[in-house]
């Protein structure tokens, strides 16, 4: 089993049991376990192994189990690469934030996607569990970049110039799986969160001193139908949809990219007006 995530099971609650069970002829047949790269937290026992079973657990973060592990005198049971630390979800309970003791914490395990089906690992070694945290720090006085490849090989490319910011931050870019589309327009296959945060805290409402760009490329598939000159990249104010740049779009349509000034970070999704054809009538005259 790699890159498991397991929360959240209380008080009462054992994170992973491990048993034996009968076969029809009576025979008791036990169980080898392997877990590699796992979160473990918030359980009364995080591992409970019965007599007979194997569990051999590489690269594991606890956190809030009184009992990590519990085991029969007879169950095996080895641990390597094991650490303590908040893996400081998400507000979803499951995605991991840059404060996670988890970020850049595995080891290669050959996975390749998370569960959201994006690349791992991000930096140099995996983060723990089934998210893999997309972040680059950015400084105050220099630029930085931030680069999202989807599942279908189109980039999304953040770049954050020299003086953006006037306190360090930590860029985090997060894919959403779809958003509903404003009268007139069609959602283009891509959404996404872009959040700053500060020494592990959220900095709501956040605004850069001088604009950041977006430049996001897309698949064919994305813009099917759409007039592709229409397109535009629209950001959530809570209520409603509004145009994200704040400056003049550089527009590629015949390389399938475009790239947007930002003020401020959001939700954002891409958005295109349909494309129509106009069909007049063929007159011949003898």
């Amino acid at each position: 089993m790699l890159h498991n995530t397991v929360a959240d099971n209380g008080t009462d609650g054992i994170g992973m049991y491990v048993t034996h069970y009968i076969d029809l002829w009576g025979t008791p047949m036990y169980a080898s376990v392997a877990l590699t790269n796992t979160i473990l937290v918030s359980h009364s026992v995080g591992i409970s192994v019965t007599g007979g079973n194997t569990v051999t657990v590489n690269s594991v973060l606890w956190h809030g189990t009184p009992i990590t592990v519990s085991q029969s005198t007879t169950a095996t049971v080895s641990i390597h690469n094991q650490r303590t630390g908040d893996p400081a979800f998400a507000v979803d309970g499951y995605h991991i934030t840059p404060a996670s003791a988890a970020m850049d914490a595995g080891i290669d395990a050959g996975v390749t996607t998370d569960i959201d089906g994006h690349h791992r690992p991000y930096n140099s070694a995996p983060d723990l569990g089934a998210d893999e945290l997309v972040a680059t720090t950015v400084p105050t006085d220099t630029e930085s970049t931030l680069v999202y490849t989807d599942t279908q090989d189109s980039a999304t490319v953040i770049q954050v110039p020299g003086g953006a910011v006037t306190e360090g931050i930590t860029l985090v870019y997060t894919p959403v799986e779809t958003s509903t589309a404003p009268s007139d327009f069609v959602f283009a296959g891509h959404t996404f969160d872009l959040d700053a945060y500060r020494s592990g805290s959220l900095l709501s409402g956040f605004t850069f001193s001088v604009p950041a760009t977006i430049t996001l490329h897309y698949a064919d598939a994305d813009v099917a139908g759409l007039d592709e000159d229409s397109l535009v990249l629209e950001y959530w104010n809570g209520s409603a949809w509004g145009d994200a740049a704040c400056g003049a779009y550089d527009r590629h349509s015949d390389e399938n990219w475009l790239a947007v000034p930002i003020c401020h970070l959001s939700r954002f999704a891409l958005f295109g007006e349909r494309e129509y054809l106009i069909y007049l009538p063929l007159v011949m005259r003898n």
